[in-house]
Order: C-alpha cells, then structure tokens, then sequence
C-alpha cells in the first residue's frame, strides 16, 4: 500500500542514547557511500511489485516546502511506453545542453 495525504505518521524522537546515535550514523554513512544510480536493469529477473512500491513510498517522504511532497510517481511496466518516455527525456535533454543550460553549470559538468 502507498503513502497517501490520508496517512500520519507521528514522531517518534531518535536517538534515545549516543550508542544508537553513532550506530545509526554509521549504518546511514555506509548506504550513502555504497549508493550508486542505476540506469540499466536487469529486465530479465524484474523487479518485484513490492519492491517497487517500498521505494515509492520511501521517495514520498522526502523533505519538501512547507512539507507538501507536491510530486507524483509512476511505474511504468510496458516496453514501448518506456521507449517513448526515454525518447521525450533524451529530446529534451537535447534542448537542454543546447540552450538551457548555462555556461557555468556546463562547465561544472
């Protein structure tokens, strides 16, 4: 099930003492520096529904303006509505590095 409007979920403080202060930095500080982005799958094996939805439900908590989460996810399962989605991106993408982007961000690439 994912996270709607609907749903609260109250505070709960942590850490309650410094030994699980520093465990939580540490296990935090190992996914950050073990993550990687990812863009090709393994189409073959898929991706369990589960795991999909998890993952959705963990990028809706993310930190937003006066906490509103203003965005909308969508998985996308069929092959040839993921090709003309990567077709819009990479046109757009196009545009983007010739004309959009500006110098400085450029050359920061």
């Amino acid at each position: 099930m994912l996270m709607n409007e609907e749903q609260h979920i109250p505070y709960t403080p942590l850490p309650k003492s410094n030994i699980e202060a520093q465990s939580i930095s540490e296990s935090f500080s190992e996914s950050i520096v073990t993550r990687r982005s990812i863009r090709f799958y393994d189409v073959a094996k898929g991706i369990d529904i589960k795991t999909i939805e998890n993952i959705i439900r963990i990028a809706s908590s993310a930190p937003s303006g006066a906490n509103k989460q203003p965005w909308h996810f969508v998985a996308v399962q069929d092959p040839e509505v993921k090709r003309q989605i990567r077709a819009a991106a990479e046109k757009e993408e196009k545009v983007f590095y010739k004309g959009r982007a500006g110098d400085q961000w450029l050359k920061d690439l």
